[in-house]
């Protein structure tokens, strides 16, 4: 063999042992290959999450101006977050060509679950009471703003509708809004449960209060501050 033919397959081992040896340090570093950054992207998307996990949503034109896959050039990928409940992934993405970096930039994807959430069985109408026999449970395809929508139907009940719901569509909580049901000045029954007894009697709201609220009420005869808990229309619960 010719020393020019040695020196040519000597560059060619040296070559392949160059990019054995980049693979085996992007593994320790927990970084994923592909042929294109979205394929790269999913393997580090599934490093993190295992196959079964979420999906990304990746839009189609996310790595314009990245470069282009073509000979001797990969990409590698990983996640700089490792949060799944942060439903989105911060991933960093290089575009390498043998060992030097031609590219390197930070995405954020959302990723992509089903949830069950709470939606409308009808067309709910803006400043409607929300009623159980109105929503029910379904599995919906979510994005990143899972976290804004009602996952209980209990969540929902005694709020007012602050804009249309639409019916299969899933209701996001800042859709909605509580109702004033005691203001401040005027009367409130205020009841007490003891044992199997529920005692009631009559009281002034010192503040107003939604369903759920705590608010400070007034016994007009003592003139004694106690404070309860709103459970329905001028009724406090006190403890």
């Amino acid at each position: 063999m010719s020393f020019s033919a040695k020196l040519i397959v000597s560059l060619a081992m040296g070559t392949a042992l160059l990019g054995q040896n980049v693979l085996a340090q992007d593994q320790a570093k927990n970084w994923a290959q592909g042929e294109t950054p979205h394929m790269a992207v999913l393997a580090a998307a599934r490093n993190l999450a295992g196959e079964d996990g979420p999906e990304l949503q990746i839009p189609r034109q996310a790595f314009s101006g990245f470069p282009e896959p073509q000979n001797q050039v990969h990409f590698r990928a990983r996640s700089v977050n490792s949060d799944l409940h942060e439903r989105r992934i911060s991933v960093e993405v290089e575009a390498i060509n043998r060992s030097r970096v031609l590219a390197r930039r930070t995405f954020l994807f959302p990723w992509r679950t089903s949830e069950m959430v709470v939606v409308p069985k009808r067309t709910i109408k803006k400043g409607e009471m929300i009623r159980s026999e109105d929503l029910q449970i379904k599995k919906i395809e979510l994005g990143a703003e899972a976290e804004e929508y009602a996952l209980s139907i209990d969540q929902l009940l005694g709020h007012i509708a602050k804009r249309r719901l639409d019916k299969n569509h899933p209701v996001r909580k800042r859709q909605l809004s509580r109702p004033t049901v005691v203001k401040r000045g005027e009367p409130v029954v205020v009841q007490r449960r003891i044992g199997g007894m529920k005692l009631t009697m009559k009281g002034e709201a010192v503040q107003d209060g939604t369903i759920g609220q705590y608010v400070k009420i007034i016994n007009p005869s003592s003139k004694r501050i106690l404070t309860g808990k709103v459970i329905d229309h001028g009724v406090v619960e006190v403890f």
